[in-house]
């Protein structure tokens, strides 16, 4: 490779793998910010077909709509990568007795069972048999334990990124400078991963 009297051949490759580094990270989290929204719409529809097991991660009777969700997903670039969380929002609705059950979310996920004692009748199951004093259950029922952990952990498990390379292509390279090898160093990047 013929070097120019004002060639910088170490600059060049310093700012070549600079320029791989800063574009694979920002592709990272370009597909991450691609894969929670569609993690999103897939727990809207997964909601929606089984809301047994995934009410709760909504506003009450609001079940797979996506501006009543009670999780939210968030994206932290690291040094390798970026790392996809989630935390579990608070509910601001009432509920169907006009109570406000603002860690429905966080306590039905948890299957912590709930106990309260009260000397007002309570409807049972079928609503026409009432009962007062103690009372002790799992709220949201025992398929919402765990449920939406169960849900974002498969989801990333099964999610499969592909990194696909075209063979026998060829880099024009750039004047052998800082700011030329940086330039190659994304065009290199751009090439292997979207072509």
């Amino acid at each position: 490779m013929p070097v120019s009297k004002k060639g910088d051949l170490l600059g060049y490759f310093d700012e070549f793998f600079r320029g791989v580094q800063e574009t694979e990270q920002q592709a990272e989290y370009k597909t991450a910010a691609r894969i929670v929204y569609e993690f999103g719409q897939y727990v809207d529809m997964t909601a929606r077909s089984s809301p047994n097991r995934l009410h709760h991660v909504y506003e009450w009777n609001r079940v797979g709509h996506q501006d009543a969700r009670l999780f939210e997903l968030n994206i932290t670039p690291t040094g390798g990568g970026v790392v996809i969380t989630y935390e579990l929002k608070k509910s601001v609705t009432l509920n169907d007795n006009g109570q406000l059950f603002a860690d429905k979310a966080e306590v039905m996920e948890s299957g912590h069972v709930v106990s309260f004692e009260t000397d007002k009748p309570v409807p049972l199951f079928d609503g026409e048999e009432f009962r007062v004093g103690p009372f002790t259950f799992v709220p949201g029922g025992r398929d919402t334990t765990g449920a939406f952990e169960e849900t974002f952990r498969t989801y990333f498990m099964n999610r499969g990124n592909l990194i696909v390379q075209r063979g026998n292509q060829q880099l024009p390279i750039s004047s052998l400078t800082k700011s030329g090898g940086r330039n190659d160093g994304r065009k290199f990047y751009d090439r292997i991963i979207h072509q």
